[in-house]
């Protein structure tokens, strides 16, 4: 049998003949059959009710996924900066390493080379071509 608690997760009312269960914050724990049930000196009645409550839903596990991909750049000017950009959709995120020739890049203090990202979105950017 429901008591109403002092945390107020359940709560009772009633005005003339309407009576009420409030329950706040539902869970999925608060699931199952409720009954309430209406008892006199002539008898008693009761009616029920099931409630459903779905669980929180977590992102549903993606295998990386090139959204947008590479895309070649020509004829970039020698000292110019070049940038290839390519959007990943994956969960959880991803880790991104570029190569080039098959060797991996990695970002250096000189800064000829340079990774970014912003949100699913993933940058390669080369200084002085």
């Amino acid at each position: 049998m429901l008591k109403e608690d002092d945390s107020g997760h359940f709560t009772f009312s009633h005005e003339e003949d309407v009576y009420s269960l409030k329950i706040q914050d539902v869970t999925p724990e608060d699931s199952g059959t409720y009954t309430c049930k209406a008892k006199n000196d002539l008898g008693e009645d009761s009616t029920s009710a099931s409630l459903t409550v779905k669980a929180e839903l977590k992102e549903q596990e993606v295998t990386p996924e090139f959204s947008e991909k590479l895309e070649d750049i020509k004829d970039v000017e020698q000292g110019k900066a070049a940038e290839f950009r390519v959007k990943v959709k994956a969960f959880p995120d991803a880790e991104i390493s570029w190569c080039k020739d098959d060797v991996l890049l990695k970002e250096d203090d000189s800064g000829h080379f340079t990774f970014s990202h912003e949100e699913d979105v993933h940058s390669l950017k080369i200084q002085d071509v």
